[in-house]
């Protein structure tokens, strides 16, 4: 692929509202980069199974409240409205990951799942 073609391909991935984009790192090794919309109460774009290794997460806030995303351990800033975060992780293959909002109540509400790394 060329690079011209790889730029076309990232920025349409970014556009996209709950886009992957496999990035490659300067040592060779990939990262697998899912945006994820948190609304009230809920998470979108998340799959139910994610591929093992370094994954990132691009967290932005499309609802009327604040929310986080913590998952493997890690958890990003509390978002207001239209704010946006990162947050990378590295999965292990078989392991069940639980995702959840940590502001009170949200996850009672509906912001929780589990993913599994396959």
């Amino acid at each position: 692929m060329t690079r011209g073609r790889l730029l076309v391909f990232l920025t349409l991935g970014a556009l996209a509202a709950s886009a992957v984009v496999i990035v490659p790192l300067a040592s060779g090794a990939r990262v697998a980069v899912y945006s994820i919309s948190a609304v009230d109460f809920k998470f979108r774009g998340l799959p139910a199974r994610l591929p093992a290794g370094k994954v990132t997460f691009r967290v932005t806030n499309k609802g009327q409240a604040s929310h986080d995303f913590k998952i493997a351990g890690k958890v990003t800033k509390l978002l207001s409205p239209g704010a946006s975060a990162s947050l990378t992780v590295t999965l292990k293959k078989g392991k069940r990951y639980p995702y959840l909002c940590t502001v009170p109540g949200h996850s009672t509400l509906g912001m929780k799942g589990t993913l599994i790394a396959k």
